[in-house]
């Protein structure tokens, strides 16, 4: 055996330290930005919760026009606020105050345009200009309504809505238009299955 292979040469460090030694400054900040980053996110969220308990609770201790408005004031921009504004709209109306339940809707649907309920707030609103006699200006508003929000569940009521204000001011052939507009755009809906037990209800026996 030459004296050249019987020198045993260093082992080499293994490439984990090699690249822990060159980029451990930045492995480290990239953890310390990731823990951060996680731990304000679950601030926020947990905050978010806290914040949805509060509000959904004292909207549940509310029961009038001013104890719903402290919610809005308080919870600005919540699920609760908006289920209190609608509380606001539907009292007002309930005392025949029907301008200011549609400046409730309006107000409404401007800061909850994507809400699941903003196509009530256009009925809503059509419904308190029927009443005040201006039914022009809620089919109007009922027709927009359906429009709006085709795939809502209120977009059936709404067409239905329309189609009976139509009946009433004896335009009895856009009534029976919209009707066929429901049970062809909305066969499934509750509004079509209620006016197919009625069509049932008015056969012969």
């Amino acid at each position: 055996m030459s004296i050249e292979s019987s020198i045993i040469s260093p082992a080499s460090p293994p490439l984990f330290d090699l690249f822990w030694e060159e980029h451990r400054q930045k492995i480290l900040l990239t953890l310390a930005g990731i823990l951060f980053l996680l731990l304000a996110i679950g601030g926020i969220l947990l905050l978010r919760h806290s914040r949805r308990l509060a509000s959904e609770s004292l909207l549940a201790q509310s029961a009038d026009i001013a104890s719903w408005q402290k919610v809005i004031t308080s919870y600005p921009g919540s699920g609760a606020a908006a289920n209190a504004m609608l509380l606001i709209a539907a009292a007002q109306r309930q005392a025949h105050n029907l301008e200011q339940a549609n400046a409730t809707y309006a107000q409404f649907l401007e800061k909850f345009p994507h809400h699941p309920l903003a196509i009530s707030a256009m009925i809503g609103c059509a419904l308190n200009d029927d009443m005040a006699g201006h039914s022009d200006q809620a089919l109007d508003e009922l027709q927009q309504a359906s429009v709006a929000y085709p795939k809502s569940y209120g977009a059936p009521f709404a067409l239905w809505m329309r189609a009976r204000i139509l009946a009433r001011m004896g335009k009895m052939e856009d009534s029976k238009k919209t009707i066929q507009m429901i049970s062809t755009q909305y066969p499934d809906s509750f509004v079509n299955n209620m006016l197919l037990r009625q069509r049932m209800e008015q056969l012969p026996r």
